[in-house]
């Protein structure tokens, strides 16, 4: 509970509801992402390819997303032998996205996990001084994209 001293209700009183042996503790571990998904007819989709922290909450959607945008390349593939470039393909047009929200949600675990005061006191500031409008834009980017 200590480490939740100061945040917003219900927070305190949701944890304080929850059985002790309901609450879950997992270890996090971070990778980079990977330059290269995969080789011939074999590629990698969702966190395989592209694992990544919790901050944002996008695993799950980009893999899914990968998922759409794999479908379309392999509708588009002629036969076996266009399988290899349509995967390719695929890669191609995920990369960037995915690893900009990897990015992205590895720089705000990052900032979120700040102890020293004066970096908490700057973290507040800042986050209360970003025009609401940039915000928006930002998140839209993130799950507005159109795949």
């Amino acid at each position: 509970m200590r480490r939740f001293e100061g945040w917003y209700e219900p927070v305190q009183a949701v944890i304080a509801a929850t059985p002790e042996e309901a609450i879950l503790r997992h270890d996090i571990y971070d990778r980079r992402p990977l330059k290269q998904w995969g080789a011939g007819l074999v590629t990698l989709i969702g966190d395989a390819a592209h694992p990544m922290l919790p901050n944002l909450g996008q695993g799950a959607g980009q893999g899914l997303e990968d998922a759409l945008v794999l479908a379309r390349c392999l509708a588009k593939a002629g036969g076996a032998a266009d399988f290899s470039t349509a995967l390719r393909e695929y890669e191609g047009l995920r990369k960037k996205r995915v690893h900009a929200i990897v990015r992205s949600s590895r720089l705000i675990g990052y900032v979120t996990q700040w102890e020293n005061p004066l970096a908490v006191a700057f973290r507040s500031l800042l986050l209360k001084t970003i025009p609401a409008d940039v915000q928006s834009r930002r998140l839209d980017w993130i799950i507005g994209h159109e795949v």
